[in-house]
């Protein structure tokens, strides 16, 4: 099934775990995928040797130069998945004030970034998804749904994608 058809994908921290289960999943869906990660490591590079038509770009989304310069070089675009995250590990006691702007940095910053650079071409084209943990291919498989045109009529629902642990 190709529910993603032509469609064009943004996927934030593509070089492993979630995003890259993603990527592959979008591609296999008929997705135009770029898949962006913090740094051109040998993961994200590996993504791109196994999948060639899987773009892969360094993009550090906590920054906001690096990421309106990104945007800026975007022309049309279908979905935004901000997959980027952090978890300290440990509990508050342990938490240093460096951990956590880090963290509200990278799982929140982040995502005000992309979604404040993407958006407005989303408007203009007036369509878009921009879709906020499992096993990385459960995730997958609910954001292609959420991405594909099956979605269309779902609105304000709030999908628990986590293991029944919320009940």
């Amino acid at each position: 099934m190709k529910r993603l058809e032509n469609k064009s994908v943004i996927i934030t921290a593509a070089g492993q775990g979630i995003g890259r289960e993603t990527a592959i999943r979008f591609l296999n869906e008929g997705a135009n995928v770029i898949a962006t990660d913090i740094n051109r490591s040998h993961k994200l590079e590996e993504l791109s040797k196994q999948y060639p038509k899987i773009k892969i770009h360094t993009l550090d989304s906590t920054n906001a130069d690096d990421v309106k310069k990104f945007c800026n070089n975007i022309s049309k675009i279908d979905i935004l998945f901000n997959c980027v995250g952090f978890v300290h590990n440990g509990t508050i006691l342990e938490c240093e004030e460096k951990d956590w702007d880090f963290s509200f940095n990278v799982n929140v910053r982040s995502m005000y970034l992309m979604i404040k650079g993407i958006i407005p071409k989303m408007i203009d084209q007036k369509s878009g998804v921009i879709i906020r943990l499992g096993k990385p291919e459960e995730v997958a498989a609910l954001a292609a749904y959420l991405a594909s045109d099956e979605s269309a009529f779902s609105t304000g629902v709030v999908y628990s994608l986590d293991g029944g642990m919320t009940i």
